[in-house]
């Protein structure tokens, strides 16, 4: 990749979409032929590693204190900014793959399911698919905030 990844997640948490939409675009534009495509796999399982493990972050630091408001916050502006143009990028990448006609050693099983996720996938459930795991994040916050009275205690 000519454009340089952090190499851990903690370097990528504040990057803004138009950071990291360069990386996107580089790999769609890139040759992709049997001597490219191992490398090109590498890359771009790296940039998706880094989107998903941002997001996993982030749902568990609202999720470890439901009263946390700038861990929401960050959920939530993950979830408007960050996943639904990178999911976007992603079906981009894999049409690309898929129309490229290349089957490297191994991916017969990974390719079966990158057909299946193109045929599923529709850019305009993106804002949909945000909004429920925005709903899943309420709904940790109110079972977060449930007490019980135990022993005659509240706990």
């Amino acid at each position: 990749m000519s454009l340089s990844l952090p190499e851990t997640v903690h370097d990528f948490m504040d990057w803004p979409w138009e950071r990291i939409a360069p990386y996107y675009d580089e790999l769609a534009q890139r040759p992709l032929t049997p001597d490219t495509v191992d490398q090109w796999l590498k890359d771009w399982t790296q940039l998706t590693k880094l989107i998903f493990e941002r997001s996993s972050r982030l749902s568990v630091a609202k999720t470890l204190n439901t009263a946390d408001e700038t861990a929401e916050a960050a959920f939530n502006a993950f979830l408007e900014n960050i996943f639904p143009p990178s999911q976007a990028a992603e079906q981009r990448l894999r049409l690309r793959l898929l129309e490229s006609g290349l089957e490297p050693d191994g991916m017969a099983v990974p390719l079966t399911k990158i057909r299946a996720d193109v045929e599923m996938f529709r850019e305009e459930n993106l804002p949909l698919l945000a909004a429920e795991r925005k709903l899943g994040s309420e709904y940790d916050k109110l079972v977060g905030a449930q007490t019980v009275e135990w022993a005659g205690q509240e706990r």
